[in-house]
């Protein structure tokens, strides 16, 4: 996993967890996770956490409010919190 890889999902592990310490395997289950994710959810954390746009960056890009943005948002970490979970039971 490249440098900057790693540091993106170690900003998408604090917003997921509100903690800033993850350990790497709690990261290997995030990766697997963010990989599963359909094109638009995956562009919107690329946008966020690899390429560091601000939300409204991001919803520009997209062509989307930043309501819909943030509804995406909500909705994408929801689905990674419970599919995180779900890998380590």
């Amino acid at each position: 996993m490249k440098m900057e890889e790693l540091k993106a999902l170690r900003r998408l592990a604090a917003d997921l967890d509100g903690k800033g310490g993850v350990s790497a395997e709690q990261l290997a289950i995030l990766s697997r996770c963010v990989e599963r994710l359909n094109a638009t959810d995956g562009r919107l954390i690329r946008m966020r956490y690899v390429e560091r746009l601000s939300w409204r960056q991001v919803a520009k890009r997209m062509g989307y409010s930043e309501s819909r943005v943030y509804q995406l948002r909500r909705r994408v970490l929801r689905r990674l919190r419970a599919e995180k979970k779900a890998a380590r039971e």
